[in-house]
């Protein structure tokens, strides 16, 4: 078996294009943009927009068999369009990104917080991904009680409420 080099299709089009090749070992994620102003110059989408694109591209994804592993918020940390982003707006994008894979039975192993327009700083990195790592723990929490039991491991990173509750009532 000949690898080939990796592909994640930005659009529609583009994932056309590195099929016609045959040459690409393709690869499909879910994509937010906590901006809508960014969404709007960038992909002419609104966010409500975007989330049905994205929910069409994985039933494409699904159909020609290109696995999707990862998610990714696009200017995570700030946009010259709208400034500063809160940090909890990307805490509940995160969630929305479990949510939406696991409505299309996909498993997230992979998350990318980008700094599209260089708005990061050290710290402001730092907060980010200790906010989102308190709300899966805080999640998981959540999920204990509901079972009245520690959950295992694998499922303190599962994300989503939704995915965390599954699991807690497998685990009884």
């Amino acid at each position: 078996m000949t690898d080939f080099p990796k592909f994640i299709a930005m659009n529609e089009k583009g994932l056309e294009r590195a099929r016609a090749t045959g040459k690409l070992a393709l690869e499909g994620k879910i994509s937010l943009y906590p901006s809508e102003k960014f969404l709007l110059r960038n992909n002419n989408r609104t966010l409500e927009q975007q989330i049905e694109y994205v929910h069409r591209v994985l039933e494409t994804y699904k159909q020609q068999g290109i696995p999707v592993e990862r998610g990714s918020i696009s200017n995570a940390f700030g946009c010259n369009f709208q400034g500063d982003i809160p940090i909890l707006k990307v805490v509940a994008m995160v969630g929305q990104i479990y949510d939406i894979a696991n409505g299309h039975g996909l498993n997230i192993k992979e998350l990318t917080l980008a700094d599209t327009m260089a708005w990061a700083t050290p710290l402001h990195i730092k907060r980010m991904i200790g906010a989102i790592r308190e709300k899966m723990i805080e999640c998981a929490r959540l999920a204990e009680e509901i079972v009245g039991h520690p959950l295992p491991g694998s499922v303190m990173t599962a994300g989503s409420l939704k995915r965390l509750r599954e699991a807690a009532r497998q685990a009884q």
